[in-house]
């Protein structure tokens, strides 16, 4: 921002070239910026292009040790660097005379671990590679969070959309699942089933019990305590479930006990006798409905994480089997920053709800590639099915919210933007995935 201007999308020549004259101490005259400008991205340079000028990134070819210093005879092995993972370069390259070796210091996204590494061995022997900064594409909506554990402490910072770029910080790690005590259950609001967590791994309730009853048989609602002086409001049907919200009272001289309650099914409150001065049962508490203290996911199941929808803070579930102690089986978690808007955080790296990928994209159908981020813009030309292209810009927000990548062609160098998936369409592109 500093560079390109309050809420550009892209530093264009102009604006490099009023930054570099600015600039004490570096003899850049404007017109150079300005043509190295466009040299690199033609009408600016795009959020993706300038960070890939200022960060370098290898691949490791062959295992190598990642050590704590840059001279080999007095350093430490800090661990081995195994063949695909992926470096961030820090320093260098710097080359050790005495051994023969080219060696940098970077930053393992694996695990975070900086040291020094061989790029190449005395005789040549190449042990990293040059490689593009990596990605995750997002294939289902991703929560994005602020800790890498999943415990009471971790908030949603937000939920990544459908065929959104993340930027792959750190990991992605193990996290090994710690006890929760889950149950499955039915929301009463609209009867949607799933699984729901009622004390998470941190020990924090996320669910406590509630003081709900059903009726066992018809039943009056009152506006009064005293039966005989109130009116009915409705009455409550066989299997009907109502939240106590004050009582036991006595009512009156007529020696029953009543409670005033709140109707799950339509929200009225009133005045219900749960048992009659003659011994009749009319309502007995459930034991097993419980209301949410904190926002948490109704799952599709108990060892999936698949949403069926968020319930929110106050919201009542029904257990349908009595809660029990589970270990969740262990997940991977990344940390990453979002293209869109550089919000970071961590994610929960699932197979099929996101993958691995470079800055690139093969078209899977037949598409129009345009000149701006509007479907009525003009057409630059037609894409074919199966051509590849490379990420300039994006993905960004295009009318109605819809998500737009700006791509330049292999085959020709068009360059234009279109949808990354295109509402109501079929998808239209596949990012270029990493190898294992």
């Amino acid at each position: 921002a500093e560079i390109a201007g309050e809420g550009a999308e892209v530093v264009s020549p102009e604006a490099l070239s009023k930054y570099c004259s600015g600039l004490e101490g570096v003899d850049i005259k404007g017109e150079h910026a300005a043509l190295a400008c466009n040299e690199i991205q033609a009408d600016g340079i795009g959020r993706r292009r300038f960070v890939a000028l200022l960060q370098q990134h290898m691949k490791v070819l062959k295992e190598i040790a990642v050590t704590d210093t840059f001279d080999l005879k007095a350093c430490k092995t800090l661990r081995k660097a195994e063949p695909n993972e992926t470096f961030e370069v820090l320093e260098g390259p710097e080359a050790d005379e005495k051994m023969g070796l080219v060696r940098v210091k970077a930053r393992g996204l694996k695990d975070g671990i900086e040291g020094w590494i061989s790029v190449s061995g005395n005789k040549g022997t190449p042990f990293m590679a040059d490689c593009d900064k990596p990605y995750y594409f997002c294939y289902h909506e991703v929560d994005i969070q602020s800790e890498f554990e999943t415990g009471a402490d971790t908030s949603l910072v937000r939920r990544a959309k459908v065929g959104e770029l993340l930027e792959h910080l750190e990991g992605p790690r193990k996290l090994e699942g710690k006890p929760v005590i889950r149950g499955k259950a039915k929301a009463v609001k609209d009867s949607a089933l799933g699984f729901v967590t009622i004390k998470d791994s941190a020990g924090t309730e996320v669910a406590e019990i509630a003081k709900f009853h059903i009726c066992i048989a018809s039943v009056a609602m009152t506006d009064d305590l005293d039966v005989k002086k109130g009116k009915v409001i409705r009455k409550l049907a066989v299997s009907e479930v109502f939240e106590v919200l004050e009582g036991p009272m006595e009512a009156g001289d007529s020696g029953v006990t009543r409670v005033r309650g709140r109707a799950a099914k339509d929200g009225k409150e009133g005045w219900i006798t749960p048992k009659g001065n003659a011994g009749s049962v009319f309502t007995r508490e459930t034991g097993r409905h419980y209301r949410m203290v904190k926002e948490a996911p109704l799952d599709k199941s108990s060892v999936d994480h698949a949403q069926v929808r968020m319930l929110e803070v106050g919201e009542v579930v029904e257990l349908l089997i009595p809660p029990k102690e589970s270990k969740p089986a262990p997940v991977h978690r990344a940390k990453v920053r979002a293209v869109l808007d550089a919000v970071e955080g961590w994610c929960t790296v699932r197979v099929g709800a996101m993958a691995r990928c470079l800055p690139g994209f093969r078209c899977a159908r037949d598409v129009p590639l345009r000149a701006d981020k509007a479907k009525d813009s003009a057409q630059v030309r037609s894409i074919a099915k199966g051509e590849l292209m490379e990420l300039e810009q994006g993905p960004e927000e295009g009318p109605g919210g819809e998500l737009w990548i700006k791509l330049k062609a292999e085959k020709d160098g068009a360059i234009g933007w279109t949808p990354v998936r295109p509402a109501g369409e079929a998808p239209a592109w596949e990012p270029k995935l990493m190898s294992a």
